[in-house]
């Protein structure tokens, strides 16, 4: 008897697969059958149009094309940020040798008073490098190229190994922060004696020309902070060079190291911005367009 009705019974699977049926058919009019075909055209690599143009693709799709630098526009971000002031004393403050480790800090103390310096950098390619150099762009500050190395044996051989060590860096910084920059500052200095013992007295004339006619700017210094005449420089003797330096100026090129060891440069610093700003100085970043402050 069990047997008999079983068999009877209308068969469970066919009852779903007509329910199933009609689900989809009630469905298809919202448009339920074209999401499915949409998602079997995005599984088999079919690109959808019309949900592109929709903007209703995944987030990824979303996502502007990330632009490919272009080694022709050559942006120059370092101009004058108020060209129509025309201030009686300019003071640039220029830091040369970084990123280090105090390079954060002296960063914290332009922003605190509200000043514009210029970075004459080198290479550190690590995380904390690049995120530096993103840092002293962003916070409106200039970059200028001191070579990759700072290797006064391998940079001042030939013009040739100065340029390509010139160039690493200057790529290093095109792949971080969009910038190739049009100044530079000669480690040493364009008057520098060291490159006599690697590629002779006539090196630095022909160096100094070649800079110029390839584009860029070389500066040298007016006023020095002496930070590195010796191991530690007292803050007392780094405030007088400046102050000493800068009488009689109306245009002072400020020469200050980033180095790590430089503690007591970072403690003289605010009193020498203090002192710049009682004496009537405005603060300006270097530019293209700055005055040489050549030696050579």
């Amino acid at each position: 008897m069990g047997r008999h009705a079983k068999k009877n019974r209308f068969p469970f699977w066919l009852l779903m697969l007509m329910i199933v049926v009609v689900f989809l058919f009630t469905i298809s009019s919202i448009g339920f059958t074209e999401s499915i075909l949409a998602a079997v055209d995005r599984i088999l690599g079919i690109e959808n149009t019309q949900d592109n143009n929709n903007g209703e693709g995944d987030e990824e799709a979303k996502k502007p094309p990330e632009k490919t630098p272009d080694p022709t526009s050559d942006p120059d971000p370092t101009s004058d940020p108020d060209p129509t002031s025309d201030p009686d004393r300019i003071a640039y403050l220029t830091f040369d040798d970084g990123p280090s480790a105090i390079t954060p800090k002296i960063l914290d103390i332009l922003r605190n008073y509200d000043v514009k310096a210029t970075f004459f950098v080198i290479g550190v390619d690590t995380e904390f490098g690049r995120d530096m150099y993103r840092r002293i762009a962003q916070e409106g500050h200039a970059i200028g190229n001191h070579t990759y190395s700072h290797d006064y044996s391998q940079i001042y051989l030939s013009q040739e190994a100065f340029m390509e060590d010139f160039y690493k860096l200057e790529d290093l910084l095109w792949e971080v922060v969009g910038i190739r920059p049009k100044i530079m500052r000669f480690p040493g200095g364009s008057a520098n004696h060291s490159s006599h013992d690697y590629a002779g007295p006539d090196f630095m004339e022909g160096m100094t020309d070649r800079i110029v006619e390839e584009g860029y700017q070389y500066f040298d210094w007016n006023v020095t902070s002496g930070d590195t005449a010796q191991t530690i420089v007292f803050q007392e003797e780094i405030i007088n060079n400046v102050l000493a330096g800068i009488e009689g100026k109306d245009e002072a090129m400020i020469l200050f190291h980033d180095l790590g060891t430089k503690k007591t440069t970072l403690k003289a610093l605010p009193v020498i911005i203090e002192h710049l700003k009682e004496e009537g100085f405005a603060f300006r970043s270097v530019c293209k367009n700055t005055p040489g402050f050549r030696f050579h």
